[in-house]
């Protein structure tokens, strides 16, 4: 049963989507014939990805109905509060996102959330992408006091676990400072950076790793503040951390296009324009490290650069 299951995601995979869901549709007929019964467990370990299987072909609405019998299966085989139960929700809140059904996948992050808390606490992965979820469906549905709120209770819970200065706090800082960024609460958002700066000390005039989230996050608000001589001190003072432990990562790149706009502003154009070049050469070798570099970085950086060589002639 679960080889069928395996072979149907695997044919999806390679680009047979009406082959790989006709593999799980054999599979559910095996199940329904089994003599004696398959277990719970048994039956949502093997059609945990059927929905998938539908949604490749298009069958959006059966796909996201296969889901919820997938949350109800877990629960019947593992209960309510278990965490089966909540991943599988996790997969359902995913489908209904990319459908387009923000309530629901909200009630479902919800209600993965709570238990994931039971079971990790807040600084596992899973508990911080169902609160990212939640968030993220609150500003969808237009309830971004809501969404901010929701925000800062996951902060405190991990300023309990880990601690202010935790890299998983930090994370969700930066979070915090990007939603209120979103919603136009500027001034808000550079109270919220200022607040966090308070709580970091250079060690040899450099901040500890777990600060380099509200670093970045503080560039951002000073770019939108137009505050470009900080906004340039404060990038380098991030890309100082990231040079540290990842000198080829791609926002290294980066961010010396971000400093080359800085610079641009600031009227140093012929420093802006071989900054913007530099960053641009290397962001076009690392267009494979995140889909965000082809997608948003470049073209922005090209668009930057395009303006820095125009103020230099």
């Amino acid at each position: 049963m679960i080889m069928l299951s395996v072979i149907g995601r695997s044919l999806a995979r390679d680009g047979q989507p009406e082959e790989g869901l006709a593999s799980f549709e054999d599979m559910l007929q095996r199940i329904a014939r089994a003599n004696p019964p398959l277990s719970p467990g048994l039956i949502y370990t093997t059609r945990r990805f059927y929905p998938l299987a539908l949604r490749d072909v298009g069958r959006v609405e059966d796909g996201l109905a296969a889901g919820r019998e997938n949350i109800r299966m877990a629960e019947a085989a593992y209960g309510p509060k278990s965490v089966e139960r909540a991943s599988a929700q996790d997969y359902h809140a995913r489908e209904c996102e990319k459908a387009e059904r923000w309530q629901e996948a909200h009630d479902q992050w919800q209600s993965s959330l709570e238990n994931y808390l039971t079971a990790y606490g807040p600084s596992n992965t899973r508990s911080r992408g169902a609160s990212d979820g939640i968030i993220e469906m609150k500003l969808k549905l237009g309830h971004p006091d809501e969404a901010i709120a929701a925000r800062r209770r996951f902060i405190g819970l991990l300023e309990s676990a880990a601690g202010p200065r935790a890299l998983e706090t930090t994370k969700q800082a930066k979070l915090l400072i990007a939603d209120l960024l979103s919603i136009n609460r500027h001034a808000e958002a550079k109270t919220e950076v200022m607040q966090w700066l308070a709580k970091f000390k250079k060690t040899n005039g450099v901040f500890p790793i777990s600060a380099e989230p509200i670093l970045n996050a503080a560039v951002d608000v000073y770019l939108k503040h137009e505050e470009w001589r900080t906004a340039l001190d404060t990038q380098r003072e991030a890309i100082t951390i990231k040079k540290s432990y990842a000198a080829d990562f791609w926002a290294i790149d980066q961010a010396k296009c971000v400093e080359g706009f800085c610079l641009s502003k600031l009227n140093r154009s012929g420093e802006a324009v071989a900054l913007l070049q530099e960053g641009i050469a290397g962001l076009e070798t690392k267009k494979n490290q995140d889909p965000a570099i082809e997608r948003e970085w470049l073209p922005l950086a090209r668009e930057r650069l395009k303006a820095a060589e125009a103020q230099v002639r």
